[in-house]
């Protein structure tokens, strides 16, 4: 009786481990290649009008396998929006997507910054290189500061504090103060007006106060003040 109840036993084991080895089965999954992107040209390009921005290209593959790569390009500072680079002077963010097989997606992204040189006699446009200070001492470089034509004697800025949040501290976009409007009132001597700006991320309000420009070195200095007590100094070099 007890060899019988063994055998049983050994054989009700085999007809349960089959019956799991199907529901194993069912939990095995393939490997799955995420998209991988090859970027022709530079991650950041600077186009000086009157050149023309061309697409270096991007290509995206699976396994070896190439994917279809979808182009989205906003303009940070004039509003556009699409699939290519608009007609506006802005630092366009391009993202590159694709996805692969099983629906998993993956990005790379590229900035261009297309600007008009101006002389700083008869215009402010450019593309700028920024060191913003705060009076606590706290002071960042090298960032990337544009100033672009709206009207005539008019101007937009990209960042009224020289982007000492959004790029110094590497809060992000969403805390760039930005919506800034020079008007030049007399160039040569120095007098500008100035409209206020706002981040995404914050309700404080940002002004620009005084701004001196110096046509031998190529700067141009300003002072600004946030409502919250806030204030920077930003010296911004052309290039």
């Amino acid at each position: 009786m007890k060899i019988l109840k063994y055998k049983l036993a050994v054989i009700f084991c085999i007809i349960f481990l089959a019956g799991c080895e199907k529901e194993y089965d069912s939990f095995i999954t393939k490997i799955t290649y995420y998209p991988t992107f090859e970027m022709a040209g530079s991650g950041k390009i600077v186009v000086i009008d009157p050149d023309v921005y061309t697409e270096p290209g991007v290509t995206a593959t699976e396994d070896d396998n190439e994917l279809e790569v979808t182009t989205s390009v906003d303009g940070l500072y004039q509003g556009h929006s699409g699939s290519a680079i608009g007609t506006d002077h802005d630092i366009y963010s391009f993202s590159y997507s694709a996805g692969n097989s099983d629906g998993y997606d993956g990005s790379v992204e590229r900035t261009v910054i297309y600007v008009n040189t101006g002389d700083l006699v008869n215009s402010l446009e450019g593309y700028y290189k920024g060191t913003t200070t705060r009076t606590t001492g706290e002071a960042y470089s090298d960032i990337d500061v544009i100033i672009f034509k709206i009207a005539d004697n008019k101007y937009g800025l990209s960042h009224a504090i020289g982007g000492w949040y959004s790029y110094g501290r590497v809060y992000g976009p969403d805390f760039t103060a930005k919506g800034t409007e020079i008007t030049v009132n007399d160039m040569a001597s120095n007098d500008f007006s100035f409209t206020s700006a706002y981040t995404d991320g914050w309700p404080n309000e940002f002004q620009v106060k005084t701004m001196t420009v110096d046509v031998g070195s190529k700067t141009i200095s300003y002072h600004s003040e946030a409502d919250f007590g806030g204030v920077w100094d930003i010296v911004l070099t052309q290039q």
